[in-house]
């Protein structure tokens, strides 16, 4: 066999030579046409056998041509100098441009571009894998047929599990604390809550773009699911952020639209769209603060706007024409009073105090006579 690369005509009788094999060590093994380029991705090995008493050597590679037959790229090293494969069984694209590669021990994926980006070795994690057929779905996961447990596997584009995981205050120890069971639904923000210990988790479904608050006690046991109003309507779209007021209701700050607040029990209190009502509002980084205020980043006016605990406007933080520009994110200590303000286009960590022992005392604040700042590097 001469292993060059043949197109067949339409009739089924005719074939023509695409790409002519010039180095024949490399065995071409697999073939994709990608619908994205038009390229023909063919993933080839080199095999070296010498006798009973020296391995063998096995490796592979992925080789790019374009619709003329020319080849334009060769994927074998990742930035290392490390081979990449050993054997490529089957070739796949993702939505994102990825190649998929299932090869001999491993499902490797790396960019369009060539730049290794993981290689999934079973679940869990280095558990062995025997990969064959292999395909994305319109979500962008990938899923490989496995010999050895005879199973399909299914992983995400990045190869994340989406567990909940817990790192040890020596930051090198991570244990899983709640494993993620329902595989469309992808845990986006989490709050540990100060009164009683449970964990709040936002997740988001993307095929359906809708979003939900679940609750974990301390035995990692979910005891508590937010997803709807008492009319049925879905409560979130992609919770980002989440916070938890002093009475006890579950701020969440909702990628497109709005911050909603539901009580501890999981009942819808209000949302807020903006001042004024239903202005318009890009949440992004909420907190809330001493005196119960709720505040949030809000990114179509690059502001930090203060309600109060039912959703009443209040003031504006900071606005746009301050020095800090694009504020993102929040963080309200307790003890000192202080608010760290992070931006999207700074490197620095601004701190804001507009909340004296005093205003604590009497849970009353004119919010803006006591504003004074600071910054970290």
């Amino acid at each position: 066999m001469d292993k060059n690369i043949s197109k067949l005509l339409k009739d089924m009788k005719t074939s023509t030579t695409f790409i002519e094999r010039t180095d024949s060590t490399w065995k071409p093994w697999c073939v994709y046409w990608s619908p994205s380029t038009g390229d023909l991705l063919v993933g080839m090995f080199f095999y070296n056998y010498y006798d009973y008493d020296t391995p063998c050597k096995m490796w592979g590679k992925v080789t790019r041509y374009n619709y003329t037959g020319q080849l334009t790229q060769t994927l074998q090293e990742d930035n290392t100098g490390q081979k990449m494969f050993r054997h490529p069984i089957c070739i796949t694209e993702n939505s994102n441009g990825d190649v998929v590669v299932s090869d001999l021990d491993a499902v490797v994926v790396t960019e369009c571009g060539g730049r290794h980006r993981f290689s999934y070795t079973g679940h869990p994690s280095g558990s062995r894998l025997s990969p064959r057929g292999i395909c994305t779905d319109p979500l962008s996961h990938i899923l490989v047929c496995d010999r050895i447990t005879s199973t399909v596997q299914m992983i995400d584009r990045n190869d994340e599990d989406y567990n909940i995981n817990k790192l040890s205050n020596d930051m090198k120890i991570t244990t899983t604390i709640i494993e993620k069971t329902e595989s469309k639904w992808e845990p986006h923000c989490v709050l540990w809550s100060q009164s009683n210990g449970d964990l709040l988790v936002g997740m988001y479904k993307e095929d359906t773009n809708i979003g939900k608050v679940t609750r974990y006690n301390q035995t990692r046991e979910l005891t508590q699911t937010i997803e709807h109003d008492d009319r049925g309507l879905e409560l979130y779209s992609n919770p980002t952020f989440l916070a938890e007021n002093n009475n006890g209701d579950i701020v969440v700050s909702d990628d497109l639209s709005a911050v909603v607040v539901t009580d501890r029990e999981g009942r819808h209190r209000f949302s807020y769209t903006g001042h004024p009502s239903g202005s318009g509002l890009s949440p992004c980084g909420i907190c809330t603060d001493a005196l119960s205020h709720i505040l949030v980043c809000d990114i179509r006016t690059n502001t930090i706007q203060i309600i109060d605990k039912n959703g009443q406007f209040l003031s504006y933080l900071l606005t746009k024409s301050e020095e800090i520009d694009e504020p993102r994110s929040l963080c309200y200590d307790i003890n000192t009073h202080h608010l760290w303000v992070g931006s999207d286009n700074s490197n620095k960590l601004f701190v804001y105090r507009y909340i004296t022992q005093q205003d604590n005392k009497t849970g009353k604040c004119d919010l803006l006579s006591h504003l004074s700042t600071g910054l970290y590097k």
